[in-house]
């Protein structure tokens, strides 16, 4: 790292980097309203498959998939969720 003094890191990558594997960011300022709503529905299709386990994280980059798809649904413009992005497994 002494060579990258400038080298910035987004606090998704940052929590990749400490062990978490996989991550929901977005990559541009999002709108207040879309957090929580993205945020319900990707935790509703987590938490679906009741297994017993609590969340099954092996479907995340789908379930922010689904939540992203009932933004479009919604009809807001694509500026507003196509920030949220998957990183990792």
């Amino acid at each position: 790292m002494k060579k990258l003094p400038d080298e910035a890191m987004h606090i998704a990558g940052t929590m990749l980097f400490g062990g978490f594997c996989s991550v929901v960011g977005t990559m541009w300022t999002i709108y207040d309203e879309d957090a929580p709503f993205v945020a319900d529905i990707f935790y509703k299709h987590l938490f679906s498959k009741g297994s017993g386990v609590g969340v099954d994280v092996t479907n995340t980059a789908q379930a922010l998939h689904i939540a992203t798809k009932e933004l479009q649904k919604k009809g807001v413009p694509c500026q507003r969720w196509a920030p949220f992005i998957h990183l990792g497994l």
